[in-house]
């Protein structure tokens, strides 16, 4: 069945483009709380009556449907609201429009980004890196060298000797994550070891920037010509979804990472974010008395939604390590087994 939407003006067209651009039909379902879970790449039961086989298939970019047991039943976003609703195509964009935070006339202006309250650091002592130095770090943190060999190349991933205490110090390679503006760069060891002049932290942010730098979202000036963006928490994480972009061969998703679940979004980042898809991949791990993934992915939420960004949770409790521990964050699951990555969490990336 092919739907007509029947609309010919050019802003119509494009806000039905941007409909298709900002919302899933996973997000869709879950929005109107439909039975059965969604399978994006996968078969699934239908929502929409008592199946009894799991024929209903969907993209594994969320973008389109089709009901091998009920003809009728396939589409876009558009047509799979027309069937929630039950309604026509015109009050179903009607209603995708609201829910995707569109004006009626599509050809709104671009986002309007005015860094002048932050200020590029100096870091022209970081380094490319060299074969081994990515080899050292994939097998650190359990991630391909296709992805690792990506993040370089778009200049967000470099390596530094830096010294561990005062000078004299012990000497350390590093790996460093940052991007194109400079305004923050945050380092671990080579080596897996913490800072012993920091405490024993894991993760060091270098010195000499913008106060308030840690709050800016790392990547999103890199996002700005993608729809889709994967939101995630801290420096493996941030190179965790370069991995799963990797593997999921999803070249229209950017990765972009804020280094800290206490720290909410800088205000002069929040416009780029307008008209994307995000979705949040929280730390999983929950400490008495203490903010959490969850929290931060709600605070996050809050931030993005009343500037028209389309936001989901990917939610990866319940899934096991190969080594039997529980999957905590998006670096954890590239250690999953090829057959729960299938059978359980489905794509991963919006």
């Amino acid at each position: 069945m092919n739907v007509n939407y029947r609309l010919t003006s050019n802003s119509a067209s494009e806000i039905c483009a941007q409909i298709r651009q900002r919302i899933s039909i996973p997000w869709l379902w879950q929005h109107h709380n439909l039975p059965e879970a969604p399978k994006p790449g996968g078969r699934c039961r239908s929502p929409f009556y008592e199946d009894n086989n799991p024929d209903f298939y969907i993209s594994r970019d969320g973008s389109w449907f089709k009901d091998h047991g009920e003809p009728n039943h396939k589409g876009d976003v558009i047509r799979f609201e027309m069937l929630a609703s039950g309604c026509p195509a015109r009050e179903a964009i009607g209603k995708l429009r609201e829910l995707a935070s569109l004006p009626a006339n599509a050809r709104s202006g671009p986002p309007e980004y005015q860094p002048s309250k932050l200020r590029p650091m100096t870091l022209d002592f970081l380094e490319r890196g060299s074969t081994g130095d990515l080899k050292r770090l994939a097998a650190l943190r359990g991630l391909s060298l296709e992805a690792l060999e990506t993040a370089s190349a778009a200049g967000v991933l470099r390596f530094a000797t830096l010294i561990d205490g005062p000078p004299g110090e012990e000497r350390c390679r590093a790996w460093v994550i940052t991007d194109q503006t400079r305004y923050v760069a945050e380092a671990r060891r080579l080596d897996g070891q913490p800072w012993a002049h920091i405490h024993d932290a894991k993760s060091w942010t270098l010195p000499h920037g913008s106060g308030g730098r840690t709050r800016w979202p790392l990547g999103i000036l890199e996002a700005q010509n993608l729809h889709a963006i994967a939101l995630v928490e801290g420096m493996p994480d941030f190179l965790a979804a370069f991995h799963w972009i990797w593997a999921e061969n999803r070249s229209d998703v950017a990765p972009v990472a804020i280094l800290g679940a206490g720290n909410s979004i800088h205000p002069v980042a929040l416009p780029l974010f307008r008209g994307k898809r995000v979705r949040i991949f929280p730390h999983c791990e929950t400490k008495p008395n203490k903010f959490n993934g969850f929290d931060a992915a709600r605070a996050w939420e809050t931030q993005l939604r009343p500037i028209g960004a389309i936001v989901d949770c990917f939610d990866c409790s319940g899934l096991t390590r190969s080594d039997g521990q529980p999957v905590s964050d998006l670096n954890d699951l590239c250690s999953v087994s090829h057959e729960q990555w299938q059978n359980e969490a489905g794509a991963i990336m919006p």
